[in-house]
């Protein structure tokens, strides 16, 4: 991270606003809940994932808007219990929100049980799970 990102841009009269600023800017790159627009479907029922298009931008030093890209494969998360479920299968144009999991899915998700991470990788939209709001 550069010491640009943690240094402060107007005075600060404390250890604690200090202390503030650096974690509010260390967070800002990661991801948690995203608002986002559904752009395509594939598979089905247990393996359906979808392709989102994140709503909310995010800014340069600038204050211009970066713009956001596509994220592919996601899965949709279903209220299910047993054979029971509801089933809402989404739809292009459908807005709903991605939960960005904070470490990498992928060897759960494919193995379909518990699974070490797949890498290093930590709050990355491509470990995200996508829900509809009901």
């Amino acid at each position: 991270m550069s010491d640009k990102l943690l240094t402060p841009t107007g005075p600060q009269t404390n250890d604690a606003e200090s202390l503030d600023y650096i974690f509010k800017q260390m967070l800002s790159g990661y991801c948690f809940i995203e608002i986002v627009e559904v752009k395509a479907i594939k598979g089905e029922a247990p393996n359906l994932t979808v392709d989102v298009l994140p709503l909310v931008a995010r800014l340069d030093q600038n204050n211009q808007m970066i713009q956001n890209a596509v994220v592919y494969n996601i899965p949709v998360y279903r209220a299910q219990r047993g054979n029971s479920a509801i089933i809402m299968n989404p739809v292009p144009g459908d807005i709903g929100w991605i939960a960005v999991c904070d470490r990498d899915n992928s060897v759960a998700r494919a193995n379909r049980k518990a699974s070490v991470p797949g890498s290093r990788r930590a709050h990355s939209k491509s470990d995200a799970i996508y829900s509809q709001p009901t």
